[in-house]
């Protein structure tokens, strides 16, 4: 039993890293393409849609984990998916990294943020 815990610990960490350096690369990436994009709307994308950088970086800890927190309605993932294009935010979700998206936390984004969209699979 003991040992069962522990294997599921250590995975869990793994897991965790492996997201955390997978949301990383995703960000560089982006990000390396879309500076001038990122750097102009702190606050959201004019209506536009988010690129996956702008929302690993504003978003992913409020959807990655077993018990995500609830994002803050003036934070920065509210402002972004606020002032975004609502159909699109699910298409900015990179396939490789949606099954690490938990449901519970898209659900609390859409409460806090007040914006309604709704992504399949989720």
């Amino acid at each position: 039993m003991e040992g069962s815990r522990e294997h599921r610990k250590t995975w869990r960490s793994a897991a965790m890293a492996a997201l955390t350096t997978m949301l990383m690369i995703v960000v560089i990436v982006a990000s390396q393409g879309q500076l001038v994009a990122a750097a102009s709307s702190q606050y959201g994308v004019g209506g536009g849609c988010p690129s996956q950088g702008q929302l690993a970086d504003a978003c992913a800890q409020y959807v990655v984990g077993d018990n995500p927190p609830v994002p803050p309605p003036s934070g920065a993932c509210c402002n972004l998916l606020s002032g975004s294009d609502a159909s699109c935010i699910c298409d900015a979700i990179p396939s490789h990294a949606r099954s690490f998206v938990n449901p519970q936390g898209l659900k609390n984004i859409r409460s806090s943020c007040r914006i309604s969209f709704n992504c399949p699979g989720f």
